[in-house]
């Protein structure tokens, strides 16, 4: 995983780690580059086939998992931050990445959130044109401030 990140940040990414929200939970990874700003949250199934539908996540034909639900509202709340400090609307994205997993199926068909294994995570470099690199500076400079997320709790969803 970290030779991924790595890629992004070699593309003019800013990659943050582990940041705590208000309420005891994390954002796992907050990827800021030309492409804009994506929250990336990581589920570790090892050696588990794992199923992914509009607003569900089966992991080996299980109980639904609420992981697309839960990264929308993170996004929420990432945008709710970098908006109150940066000082202009930042659109973010859910990303969801499934590491370790012997199966991947996307049958969604109006997914919100990106999902990509393990391996896959680098392709967001090469998308571009929402941020410039001025603004990537800006909002990874308020992004990196641990009591910006401090302030911000979760919405009803």
């Amino acid at each position: 995983m970290g030779a991924e990140l790595r890629r992004l940040e070699r593309r003019g990414w800013c990659v943050l780690h582990s940041i705590p929200l208000a309420d005891k939970v994390d954002v796992d990874h907050l990827l800021i580059g030309p492409g804009g700003v994506f929250s990336r949250n990581t589920k570790h199934h090892y050696k588990r086939a794992v199923w992914v539908g509009d607003d569900s996540v089966k992991v080996d034909h299980g109980k639904p998992a609420p992981y697309a639900r839960r990264s929308r509202a993170e996004v929420k709340r990432v945008a709710r931050v970098l908006e109150r400090f940066c000082g202009f609307s930042m659109p973010v994205e859910p990303v969801l990445v499934f590491v370790g997993v012997t199966d991947l199926q996307v049958a969604a068909t109006q997914l919100s959130v990106r999902v990509y294994r393990e391996r896959e995570v680098a392709a967001l470099a090469l998308l571009s044109g929402v941020l410039t690199a001025e603004r990537v500076e800006q909002v990874y400079s308020v992004a990196r401030h641990r009591q910006a997320w401090s302030y911000v709790r979760p919405t009803a969803t």
